[in-house]
């Protein structure tokens, strides 16, 4: 895919489109054979409507706007001369303030508008994104949901193909190693749909999910080991249900979250999973998806960071709330902007999380968390402007992204201020 189009190329103030962060947007899958599945996984963010003047339009870089805090900075976009039309950024992981990485869907937000060109991955260098090559150069979208990169020579990506004449239509997870992408089907499932993947090194990974046993979604969960996929002991739940996302700080510590008859959270110790206390949540019951003629549940609690045993923040719809674990229990976090998703948490500092006041037409805020403390610390330019992706390995070291209208874009906050991340194509 080229990441840079010419200078000379002109582009107009595209309007809003519907794009949502990676844990919430609707996804259409297509299944091989005669049948055809679909799930759609729909998560309706706490809807706020901001009818002062002053919010609308675009504001320039620099810029603040008034936040609960006080002055938010605007956050800047990436030149649209350096990012190709009708792409996006769905995902980001960054295993150091130096180690980030990342990946160019098609689509611009939406994704009919595939191109046909793939699915890129980027390393961040210096200010500027750099292509490593296609990931797959037979499919013009794997569907990647998740993103895990400990090193800057590793990564595994957990994906859903939409595509019925993929070889790995089935769900799959797929690593990155030196250059050479691998995608490996989940092992003996039927019908499995991952979710999210956490890796503590190239050789420890685990990524979660559900798939179908007699009929009836129940959690899964399966883990790599340097050299291949294996499953891991059945995650707890009652079926119907699901895993939406893990973190993983070491082997012998991972916290998965998910929803079965409500939301529910576990833990990984080394050798089994174990339910928490059950997560104190505020929002009604969500409408039920159909996978495949089945009823499957639509989770509430859709991201978790976590940075070490005893401390973990999950978010999702939850009504201007996020959830923070300490080893034991559970403390409800309020938050200004409506629901919040996704979340990355610094080690020894504070979680960032990107919320909004409306799924399609308010401004995306990024906030920090610390304790029960919360402070916006940047907002997008404008209602064009989606982030689908956070990480923050350190508090002055925190990356979004996502898109402009149609084109990707992409930030880096340095702990004082915002600036934009550029694209090359070399």
């Amino acid at each position: 895919m080229a990441l840079i189009e010419s200078p000379s190329a002109t582009s107009s103030d595209p309007q809003p489109t519907e794009v949502l962060i990676p844990e919430a947007r609707a996804r259409q899958r297509k299944r091989r054979g005669a049948v055809i599945g679909s799930v759609i996984i729909a998560l309706v963010l706490a809807v706020s409507i901001v009818t002062a003047g002053g919010w609308w339009g675009s504001l320039l870089p620099g810029a603040v706007v008034g936040g609960s805090g006080g002055s938010v900075a605007v956050v800047p976009v990436s030149s649209a001369t350096t990012a190709a039309a009708n792409t996006y950024m769905p995902l980001v992981s960054c295993a150091s303030s130096s180690n980030c990485m990342s990946l160019v869907a098609n689509g611009g937000g939406n994704r009919a508008l595939a191109t046909g060109s793939g699915d890129t991955l980027l390393r961040l260098e210096g200010s500027t994104w750099r292509s490593l090559g296609l990931l797959d150069s037979n499919v013009s979208d794997i569907n990647a949901t998740s993103l895990s990169c400990p090193t800057s020579s590793f990564c595994a990506i957990a994906a859903d193909p939409q595509h019925a004449w993929y070889p790995h239509a089935s769900a799959f997870v797929g690593t990155w190693s030196n250059g050479t992408f691998t995608a490996q089907p989940s092992p003996q499932l039927q019908w499995p749909d991952l979710t999210s993947v956490s890796c503590v090194s190239p050789t420890f990974c685990v990524a979660v999910g559900w798939s179908m046993r007699n009929g009836i979604n129940v959690p899964l969960a399966e883990t790599w080991n340097g050299s291949n996929w294996s499953l891991m002991p059945q995650p707890v739940g009652n079926p119907p249900g699901m895993l939406a996302a893990v973190s993983c700080t070491s082997r012998s510590f991972c916290m998965a979250i998910g929803e079965d008859s409500g939301p529910y959270a576990q833990t990984w110790d080394g050798t089994t999973w174990r339910a928490t206390s059950q997560p104190p949540h505020t929002s009604p019951p969500p409408p039920h998806g159909i996978r495949l003629g089945i009823v499957t549940p639509t989770p509430r609690l859709t991201a978790v960071s976590c940075s070490g045993a005893t401390s973990c923040v999950v978010t999702g719809e939850l009504v201007g709330s996020a959830l923070a674990w300490n080893g034991s229990s559970w403390t409800m976090l309020q938050l200004p902007h409506g629901g919040a998703s996704p979340v990355s948490c610094s080690v020894g500092g504070p979680c960032f999380a990107v919320s909004t006041t409306s799924v399609n037409s308010a401004r995306y805020y990024v906030q920090s968390l610390s304790g029960t403390q919360h402070a916006d610390v940047g907002v997008s330019d404008s209602v064009n402007t989606r982030y689908w992706g956070i990480s923050c390995p350190q508090s002055s070291a925190c990356v979004v992204v996502g898109n402009h209208g149609t084109t990707a874009t992409s930030a880096r906050w340095d702990g004082h201020r915002w600036s934009a991340l550029q694209f090359s194509a070399g």
